[in-house]
C-alpha cells in the first residue's frame, strides 16, 4: 500500500475501451499513473422513462443498487461504449422529453466521485516501470486518504524577438537548478551560468529534454500560458520540435478557457502548469497591477532588471550588446515567480484546496466544479442522482447584499461591525440547501420559510452538514498557524452563495440564492435596530458590516 496525490485525472480509449488514467506524485517523490479500464461511462434516467429510452437506442441496464432523484423518483443507469457517446444520446433522450441525470459529470471525475477519492489516493497493488513515469498501476484498489505533497516546481521565462517570431533564450528554474538557455549565433559571447546554441531547433530540443529530466510536478511562470507556452508552440511548429514534455513525452497543449472571461489553458499528460499570475488571483490577493514588475515590488521588494516604456526594444539591444545583463534579467524572471509563490504560500494553498473540494490543482479555481465535486460525492453517498445542467428557468430575479443610504459627512469615533463569514452562517443556521428545499407546495406541516418566501426541510441538509465540517477545520488552522489551510476553507465556504446563484451550477435556484441575501438583509437590519435603541447612529452598512458612531 503507498499514497500518492492526483495531478491530471483524463481517460483515453484503448481497444475500443475507455482506460481512466489518473497519473500523480507518491509519498517517495516518484510519479505514478494508475491505469483502471473496469469503469464503465454511465448517466441515470427515470426508472418511469426507462423503456421509451430503450425505443430511442438507450442501453438501458438493471440497477446496481438502488438510486434515486433528489425528489425521490428511482431511477437506473443507462450505460455507453465510450464516454464520447454520451452527448448524443443524452441530447435525443432531452429532445423527448426524458431527463437525465449526471450524464454531463467527466468520465474521470466520475470515477474519483464514486470512490470519495479527493485528491489524496491509497493505492493497493502491484506496480511497474512505465515510459516517463516511475510506477504504472494497472486496475489497482484505489481508497481514499489524506495527504499532502511537497510537489516539485520549475519555473520557465522565455524572451523573444519584438515580434514574438524567434526565440531569444529560455530561463529554467527550480528542481535544483538555475539554467538560462541562450541563443548564441558563431562569433558572439556566451555568459558564464547561460548555456549556448547555434539555433532555435538545438534550443528547443535541449529545453525539452531538460524538463524532462527534472521531471517536475508543476510549470510555472508569469502569465506562462498566455506566453510563453503559446509563443513556444508557434516557433517549435516553425522549427519542426515537438514539445513532449508531459510525463512519457506527452506534448503540450493549448486551448481557450472554458469562458469569455477564463485564461487559456495549458495541458500535458502527468504535469500541470499553474499561471503564477493566476495563482495570486485566484487566493484573491488585490495588487493596483497584477504584472510581475508590480508584483514583486510589493511582495519581494524586488523589481525586473528591466523594465519600461520601449522594454522589447531594450531586452533584444542587452541580447545584443550586454549578455550578461540579459541572461541576468531572463533567469531574474523565472527566479521571481518561484519567489512570489513560496513568500504567499501559493503552493500550498494550491494543495489545501485540492484536498477539500477534490480537484486537480490546475482547476481549484473553478468555483462551480469544486461544488459539484463536493455535493455529487455526498449525493452518491446517500443514493441519489442530481440532474444534469441545464438551462434556467428564471422564477424570481436574484438579489445581491442590502445596502443601506449612508450618512454623509466627516465622522468621528467610528466602528465598524463586521460579521464573520455571514452567508455560510446562514446557511448553516436556515438549513438552507438543494436537497432541502421545497420547488415545489408541500405538505410539510414545520418547513424552514425564508424572507423571500423560499421553503427548506429542517432535516440536516448536505450543504450545511459540509460547512459544520469547514467552520472547526477553519478555527484549528488559525489556532495551528496555518494560513494555507485557514485561506482555502474561506475562499470555498464564500463560494457556496455565488455558486447557488449561478445558471452554469446543476444545483442553482434564484430562490436558494435569494433565500440567502434575505436572511443577511434580515439580519443586517436587526442589528441596525439594536444599535440604533441604544442610542448610537447607524452611518452606514454594505451586506455584512455596519458603521456604527460611537456617540
Amino acid at each position: 500500500m503507498t499514497r500518492g496525490f492526483i495531478l491530471h485525472p483524463s481517460y483515453r480509449v484503448t481497444a475500443g475501451r475507455p482506460v481512466v488514467r489518473i497519473h500523480g506524485v507518491l509519498e517517495s517523490g516518484r510519479s505514478f499513473l494508475i491505469l483502471d479500464d473496469r469503469a464503465v461511462p454511465r448517466f441515470w434516467v427515470r426508472e418511469s422513462d426507462a423503456d421509451r429510452a430503450r425505443e430511442l437506442g438507450a442501453n438501458v441496464r438493471p440497477a446496481d443498487r438502488p438510486r434515486r432523484t433528489m425528489r425521490g423518483a428511482p431511477v437506473v443507469p443507462v450505460e455507453l461504449v465510450r464516454p464520447s457517446d454520451t452527448p448524443a444520446i443524452r441530447d435525443k433522450l432531452i429532445d423527448h422529453g426524458i431527463s437525465t441525470y449526471e450524464a454531463d459529470v467527466r468520465f474521470a471525475y466520475r470515477y474519483l466521485i464514486d470512490r470519495g477519492i479527493r485528491a489524496s489516493v491509497e493505492i493497493r497493488g502491484e506496480s511497474t516501470p512505465g515510459e516517463g513515469v516511475d510506477a504504472v498501476f494497472r486496475n489497482p484498489d484505489v481508497r481514499p486518504t489524506d495527504w499532502s505533497p511537497e510537489l516539485r516546481v520549475l519555473s520557465i521565462d522565455i524572451e523573444t524577438d519584438p515580434s514574438l517570431e524567434r526565440v531569444l533564450s529560455i530561463a529554467v528554474v527550480g528542481c535544483g537548478v538555475s539554467d538560462v538557455l541562450l541563443m548564441t549565433p558563431e562569433g558572439w559571447s556566451c555568459p558564464g551560468g547561460a548555456i549556448p546554441f547555434r539555433t532555435e531547433r538545438e534550443l528547443l530540443l535541449d529545453f525539452v529534454r531538460r524538463v524532462r529530466a527534472l521531471d517536475p510536478d508543476v510549470i510555472t511562470g508569469w502569465n506562462v500560458v498566455g506566453f510563453d507556452f503559446t509563443v513556444l508552440l508557434k516557433i517549435a511548429e516553425r522549427c519542426r520540435v515537438t514539445l513532449g514534455i508531459g510525463r512519457g513525452g506527452d506534448p503540450v497543449q493549448v486551448r481557450p478557457g472554458a469562458g469569455p472571461r477564463a485564461s487559456p489553458e495549458a495541458r500535458m499528460a502527468g504535469r500541470v502548469v499553474l499561471d503564477g499570475m493566476d495563482l495570486v488571483r485566484g487566493a484573491f490577493l488585490r495588487f493596483e497591477s497584477y504584472s510581475l514588475n508590480n508584483v514583486a515590488s510589493e511582495v519581494l521588494g524586488e523589481q525586473k532588471l528591466i523594465h519600461g516604456v520601449d522594454r522589447a526594444g531594450e531586452i533584444l539591444r542587452t541580447f545584443k550588446e550586454e549578455r550578461d545583463t540579459f541572461v541576468e534579467y531572463n533567469r531574474s524572471d523565472a527566479r521571481l515567480v518561484l519567489d512570489i509563490i513560496d513568500r504567499l504560500e501559493l503552493m500550498d494553498l494550491t494543495v489545501e484546496r485540492c484536498r477539500l473540494t477534490g480537484m486537480p490543482p490546475d482547476r481549484v479555481a473553478a468555483s462551480i466544479a469544486s461544488f459539484d465535486f463536493l455535493y455529487l460525492s455526498e449525493l452518491g453517498r446517500r443514493g441519489m442522482v442530481a440532474p444534469s445542467v441545464q438551462p434556467w428557468v428564471l422564477s424570481e430575479e436574484t438579489t445581491g447584499g442590502h445596502v443601506l443610504e449612508p450618512e454623509p459627512g466627516l465622522h468621528r469615533n467610528v466602528f465598524v461591525f463586521d460579521f464573520k463569514s455571514l452567508y455560510p452562517s446562514v446557511i448553516r443556521t436556515f438549513n438552507i440547501d438543494p436537497l432541502g428545499y421545497f420547488s415545489e407546495p408541500t405538505d410539510d406541516e414545520d418547513p424552514l420559510v425564508a424572507p423571500n418566501g423560499a421553503r427548506f426541510r429542517r432535516e440536516p441538509g448536505i450543504l450545511p452538514a459540509m460547512l459544520d465540517e469547514f467552520f472547526p477545520r477553519r478555527e484549528a488552522a488559525k489556532k495551528a498557524g496555518r494560513r494555507a489551510g485557514d485561506l482555502a476553507i474561506k475562499i470555498l465556504m464564500n463560494s457556496f452563495y455565488g455558486v447557488l446563484g449561478s445558471t452554469s451550477c446543476r444545483f442553482s435556484a434564484p430562490a436558494l440564492a435569494n433565500a440567502i441575501t434575505g436572511f443577511g438583509r434580515e439580519i443586517l437590519l436587526w442589528s441596525k435596530a439594536r444599535f440604533e435603541a441604544a442610542g448610537h447612529r447607524v452611518l452606514y452598512g454594505d451586506t455584512d458590516s455596519l458603521f456604527v458612531e460611537a456617540g
